[in-house]
């Protein structure tokens, strides 16, 4: 595992601990994590044509912040995920109203955006 991955990782648990905190459970992505990874389930949820029950919680709880789609569009993390991943990360999010932050340019990405 990379240091990126891991960092990702992290923000992940990060993300779920504050769904505890929420009082929101995501059992189902808990156990996706469990059986591929924090990258891997990320993957599989953001390429899923539908709107997880998930996505629509966070919404409800206005905390969309915390999803897999809006982890995967931070610019800290988009070497992780492919143009199509990202892209399908913010329709995901658009669907549920939430647009992600400006995007940040970041040093090394010769001005690209996320």
């Amino acid at each position: 595992m990379s240091d990126l991955e891991r960092r990702f990782a992290n923000a992940v648990r990060e993300a779920l601990h504050a769904c505890h905190t929420l009082g929101y459970h995501p059992k189902v992505f808990e156990g996706m994590v469990t059986r591929l990874g924090p990258l891997a389930a990320a993957k599989k949820l953001i390429c899923s044509g539908a709107i997880e029950e998930g996505l629509e919680r966070l919404k409800k709880l206005d905390r969309l912040e915390l999803s897999v789609e809006a982890l995967a569009l931070r610019p800290g993390f988009r070497d992780l995920f492919s143009t199509a991943e990202r892209e399908a990360a913010k329709w995901k999010l658009k669907q549920m109203g939430w647009t992600p932050p400006a995007p940040v340019r970041e040093e090394g990405h010769h001005g690209e955006e996320v």
